[in-house]
Formats: structure tokens, C-alpha cells, sequence
């Protein structure tokens, strides 16, 4: 997790010098839009799930995500606000001071909101411009468990329905961008992402450690 932390924090300074400079650059004025670019888009995503190693499945889901970015010399730096959202199904363990809940086969709805910072490489220049891009993520993710919950229940009503927890990670994505105007364009991209939250209490203290292959479109518009 260290290189995770590390790359957000040398975003987070790359970001605040480049807002710095432009200010300094433009006196009276602050921070102008100028070359900003901001992006929304959508998408598909497929899990695959290490840890729980057994009794724990996420189904394929949906991604949607905010984006920002920055020129800085050749690069850009961006900031990303993305919304991940399942379902899927796991065994139950949860223990009170007094009690111990547990349940097969559980259905829940999974859902994570992360904050992305990263730097993003153009290829080519408009208007076909191929990019990678790459960054770290902090994230929040929350397990609501649904449907039959008879076997939890019938053990007494002091267990957990919901489970959040922090989760920290990191992304790497390539893409094309093609621009129709100098104010908007569209982009066509495929994202990989590594997470791991900490220790849940309704999976029996277990972390949850995934791989997320995101294909994903979106409609960029330059400030």
C-alpha cells in the first residue's frame, strides 16, 4: 500500500503547485478554467475477487465517473470522483460481544465511491489522441445485505445489515479521445483497477481484494 499512498500524495502536490503557478501567473485574476478539461462518463465492470478466497462473489456491475483534468507540460493531472456499484453474494460471520451471527449465501448490493488522482499521458495529438493514464485511489466501500435474511434473524436482531470501510488502491487505463470542436470531444477507454479495504466485521474480519476490468465512454468538454 505504500507506493498507493505515495502516488496520492505527489498528486495532491503536483495538483496544488500547478493551481499555485496559474495564480501566480495571473495576478488579480486567481484561478481561471483555461485548458480544464471535465469529462462524465459510463461504463461496464468486470470483477475478480481474491480475498474472501471462498464463499464471496461480486457480480459484473456498473461504473460512472466525474473527471477533471489539468495540462502540465507534456502530462495532465487529473482528478476522478467514480461511483462502482453490484451485487453479489457471500457467507455471513459476524460476532457481538455476546453473540456470534452467522449465514450461508447472502445476497448484498456492493457499492464504492473513490477519489482518483493520477497523470495522464497523451500519445498523439488531437483530433485521434491515444492516451495512458495512471494514478491512486482512495475509496469507500459499503456492503447492504438484502433478501432472506431468516438465518440471521433467527439468532437475534443485534447483527450488522450494512458494512462500510475504506478501501485504498490503484488504476491504469488507456484510451482514445477524439475531438470534434475546440470545446468538446468524446472518449473510448478500457481501465484496470487493483483494491483492498480493510477488515470487515460482517465477513469475519476479512479484507475484500479485487481486480476491476472497466470498459467505459465518456463526453469531455474544454474550458
Amino acid at each position: 500500500m505504500r507506493i498507493f499512498l505515495k502516488t496520492l500524495i505527489v498528486s495532491t502536490l503536483i495538483i496544488s503547485f500547478t493551481v499555485n503557478n496559474s495564480e501566480a501567473q495571473s495576478p488579480g485574476s486567481g484561478f481561471r478554467l483555461q485548458g480544464i478539461k471535465g469529462s462524465a462518463g459510463f461504463g461496464i465492470i468486470e470483477y475478480s475477487v481474491t480475498e474472501p478466497s471462498t464463499s464471496f462473489r461480486l457480480d459484473d456491475g456498473i461504473f460512472t465517473a466525474l473527471q477533471g483534468e489539468a495540462p502540465f507540460g507534456f502530462l495532465a493531472m487529473t482528478v476522478s470522483l467514480n461511483y462502482l456499484k453490484t451485487q453479489g453474494r457471500s457467507n455471513y460471520d459476524y460476532s457481538t460481544l455476546a453473540q456470534n451471527f452467522t449465514a450461508t449465501d447472502v445476497a448484498f448490493d456492493s457499492t464504492s465511491f473513490q477519489l482518483g488522482l493520477g497523470l495522464k499521458l497523451p500519445l498523439l495529438p488531437a483530433p485521434l489522441s491515444p492516451y495512458v493514464e495512471g494514478g491512486g485511489i482512495l475509496g469507500y466501500h459499503t456492503i447492504k445485505y438484502k433478501g432472506d435474511l431468516s438465518q440471521l434473524t433467527a439468532l437475534g436482531s443485534d447483527f450488522k445489515r450494512e458494512d462500510s470501510l475504506t478501501e485504498l488502491g490503484y488504476y491504469a487505463e488507456a484510451g482514445l479521445e477524439v475531438t470534434f470542436s475546440e470545446s468538446f470531444a468524446i472518449r473510448a477507454a478500457y481501465r484496470y483497477i487493483k483494491m483492498e479495504s480493510r477488515p470487515f466485521s460482517t465477513l469475519g474480519d476479512q479484507k475484500i481484494i479485487f481486480d476491476a476490468r472497466v470498459i467505459h465512454a465518456a463526453v469531455l468538454k474544454q474550458f
